[in-house]
């Protein structure tokens, strides 16, 4: 693939991703990966954006699916200590993050950290992100400051990247979340609100604006700020659901606007959100997953009140 082809590919890919059909970008990418198909790194980049597309869509096994195809051109094109493994290893670590597999994120993720460390010339791009996944994997386990370690040191790399904005401001919405597991929520509020103030300066603010805007939305509930709680939960419902569809970021969306609504007495529109909620869930991960159960429980429980005279 020549440069100006790669250039055509990902502007054509762009598009497809802004007209939000999505049907389109799967059909784009397979069809460009099976024109590529062989040992060469056109192949391996419509693979490696198939896997980050599936793994945007919550299909998880099709993401790594697609991963594991790409290391498979990975390692003869480009050898074991690679920017390219790293890079991959990265994904499938952020993939098992999202499914609950703490253990193996772990594991690929160090591995792709060691590999950026052994580099002659340390990327410092995907250095930082594998922190920044490493620090996101220490949250979901609760230990929220050795999560906010991680996640400085991602920043300090970020900063150093004139070309990673979008990153950056997504690094320091992740830490507006740890700093307020950690009791700091004033600090928390202040960074998170210049994030998003950041994040709409930016032409692609991607799903990650969402998840600082569904952050937020928590904060703010909190807070018993619900109406401006609200208005970032269905902006971020808005976001996700036109770029990504009804993923696991959807769900866990729909979940922070119950719980909210809860609190502030809508018990019907809560129901509503809850049961969307564990409906997505109940696709994404299946019934026996215990995000689905979590959610089958709250559901349940939300159902209370209007039983009540």
């Amino acid at each position: 693939m020549t440069e100006k082809e790669r250039k055509k590919l990902y502007s054509d890919l762009d598009l497809l991703y802004e007209s939000g059909d999505l049907c389109s970008v799967e059909n784009f990418l397979t069809e460009k990966a099976a024109l590529y198909a062989g040992v060469n790194d056109a192949c391996l980049s419509c693979l490696s954006e198939l896997g980050a597309f599936y793994r945007g869509l919550s299909r998880y096994e099709e993401a790594l699916e697609m991963f594991r195809k790409a290391e498979t051109l990975i390692i003869p094109l480009f050898g074991d200590i690679s920017r390219e493994n790293a890079v991959n290893l990265n994904n499938m670590a952020g993939v098992y993050r999202m499914t609950g597999d703490r253990d193996r994120a772990l594991e690929f993720f160090l591995e792709s950290i060691h590999i950026c460390e052994s580099l002659a010339e340390k990327d410092k791009y995907i250095y930082a992100s594998a922190l920044n996944n490493v620090s996101l994997l220490y949250q979901s386990a609760g230990d929220y400051e050795k999560a906010e370690r991680y996640m400085r040191a991602s920043i300090k790399l970020l900063e150093e990247v004139p070309e990673a904005k979008n990153a950056l401001v997504t690094a320091c919405s992740n830490l507006s979340f740890q700093l307020n597991f950690l009791g700091r929520q004033e600090e928390a509020v202040e960074l998170l609100d210049r994030s998003i103030a950041l994040f709409r300066t930016l032409r692609d603010r991607g799903d990650h604006y969402a998840a600082a805007l569904n952050g937020r939305g928590v904060l703010a509930a909190e807070q018993g700020k619900y109406a401006e709680a609200g208005k970032d939960f269905l902006e971020a419902l808005d976001i996700i659901k036109t770029r990504l569809g009804q993923n696991a970021d959807y769900g866990t969306t729909c979940r922070n606007m119950a719980r909210m609504l809860v609190k502030n007495g809508e018990y019907g529109k809560a129901l509503s959100y809850m049961g969307e909620a564990f409906e997505t869930f109940n696709r994404v991960f299946g019934g026996e997953h215990e995000t689905t159960k979590s959610a089958a429980r709250e559901l349940s429980e939300m159902e209370k009140p209007r039983a009540r005279p």
